[in-house]
């Protein structure tokens, strides 16, 4: 049995990355938090989403970025990830309400990047929860 002291334990901050299924390109100044967030080395989780989950994986994916998971609804059992990009997925029972309750859960609710285009629901639902969050609003 492997000693609890010797394991290597990742103190990176997690930051939870969400936004609107209406935002198809990352925005300029949402790309320079993104690059802030891979200086820093700051684990990453994202949903599987078509919008901004799919844009913000296809850069990270790009920028050759490793400490990221997707997670993903996995309803009745048979969920599968729509968007991953290659990257490690975690998926979550129910639906998409509980995979983003479960992925602030993970970021312990302190870190939110939010690319918002001032409608979804589910993504202003997230901001409000969240202790920090730098919200980017694409009008």
């Amino acid at each position: 049995m492997k000693d609890f002291l010797s394991t290597k334990v990742d103190t990176k901050p997690t930051v939870m990355i969400f936004g609107s299924r209406s935002i198809k390109e990352i925005p300029q100044i949402a790309i320079a938090s993104l690059n802030k967030i891979i200086e820093l080395g700051f684990n990453v989780i994202i949903g599987d989403a078509t919008g901004v989950d799919a844009a913000v994986q296809r850069y990270l994916r790009l920028r050759d970025y490793k400490n990221v998971t997707v997670y993903y609804a996995t309803f009745a059992g048979v969920g599968s990830p729509r968007n991953s990009s290659g990257f490690k997925t975690v998926g979550v029972p129910g639906n998409y309400s509980q995979r983003d309750a479960e992925m602030r859960l993970i970021a312990e609710y302190k870190y939110g990047l939010a690319i918002w285009d001032g409608v979804s629901r589910g993504t202003k639902a997230s901001i409000e929860v969240m202790k920090c969050c730098k919200v980017i609003t694409v009008k």
